[in-house]
């Protein structure tokens, strides 16, 4: 049986062109700049997964396939699954097992002609709850009887963290390339002042102390 997979929809949480080079008073990067427009891209990437990681969160849309559940057969949550990463935004399958064979529920109105016909089983989501409820279903024939596929996260990156990318990959191409960029204020000051700005940001974004942050 297929075991639980996840990947990530990965959209950078900022870009070379402008959101980089604005910041160092630089028109663009391109191939022939120093740093290129792949290093710089490269240096996002590696920053977005340290905001990932001390964060302890994900700003983008992430898949789920094939998470396994237990259900639980009676009392107030019978019924029920909490789908374990949130916020969910859209659910594309729930299968449940009977023993021999996995079978498909829809996300339908139990009355549904098409759902009594086919006698299929119907389940709810509830957004606000990050939850499934299933209308009938309320044991399966084996432990992780129910799995489903789904995609978590956010669309869109908040603006904070788009500055907050943008402003690391800068300061981290100012500190590898340094006397490449005219900044407005000497490079010492814009330093300074960058790190400031990138430790608020850490905090705004994460609640946390920026451990690990070198700047």
């Amino acid at each position: 049986m297929s075991q639980t997979t996840s990947f990530q929809v990965y959209q950078p949480y900022s870009q070379p062109n402008p959101d980089v080079a604005l910041l160092l008073n630089m028109t663009a990067f391109g191939n022939n700049t120093v740093p290129s427009l792949t290093q710089v891209q490269d240096l996002i990437l590696r920053t977005d997964s340290y905001i990932d990681r001390v964060t302890a969160n994900q700003f983008r849309l992430n898949m789920v396939q094939d998470e396994r559940y237990d259900l639980t057969g009676i009392g107030p949550r019978a019924g029920r699954i909490v789908i374990r990463k949130s916020p969910v935004v859209s659910i594309q399958r729930v299968q449940w097992y009977d023993g021999t064979t996995w079978h498909d529920a829809v996300q339908a109105d139990p009355q549904d002609p098409f759902v009594i016909a086919k006698n299929l089983e119907s389940f709810f989501f509830y957004p606000e709850k990050n939850a499934i409820e299933f209308y009938r279903l309320r044991t399966t024939q084996r432990r992780q009887g129910v799995r489903m596929s789904y995609t978590w996260g956010r669309t869109l990156a908040p603006d904070y963290i788009r500055d907050l990318s943008s402003s690391m990959a800068a300061y981290q191409v100012m500190q590898v390339w340094a006397g490449q960029f005219n900044v407005a204020e000497d490079a010492s000051s814009w330093k300074r002042d960058m790190r400031a700005k990138i430790n608020t940001l850490l905090y705004l974004a994460g609640g946390i102390k920026a451990t690990g942050w070198t700047g």
